[in-house]
């Protein structure tokens, strides 16, 4: 059987607002929104930027957002994206009027070769 290439995965966020997620990934973290459902007061949406994309879902107001870190201190991510260069995308972040919880950093270590 012939093994098929993946071309990308797109990540399912559960928010409680979905119209406040569009603009928080669009104003702070430079995405676009790709796909919203309806287009008046979203319940759906898709955003992105580059090959990297996310969707955003209100499911009801008692299905509340559970990020990973607040289910188990050893699971602080709900997704890792690569980039080159972290240093640049902090400082674009910063321009953009972010402020990180913490500080983006290269990992795995620069001696592992990466695309």
């Amino acid at each position: 059987m012939e093994r098929q290439t993946l071309g990308a995965i797109s990540p399912c966020f559960i928010v409680s607002d979905v119209p406040a997620g569009i603009r928080f990934y669009v104003e702070r973290l430079g995405f676009e929104l790709r796909f919203s459902e309806p287009v008046e007061d979203p319940f759906f949406a898709i955003v992105g930027r580059d090959s990297v994309q996310l969707f955003l879902k209100a499911v009801a107001p008692t299905v509340l957002a559970q990020p990973n870190h607040t289910r188990h201190e050893w699971s602080p991510w709900d997704a890792f994206v690569y980039v080159k260069d972290p240093d640049s995308l902090a400082v674009e972040f910063a321009s953009r009027g972010l402020t990180l919880g913490m500080k983006l950093e290269n990992w795995p270590p620069a001696n592992l070769d990466r695309p």
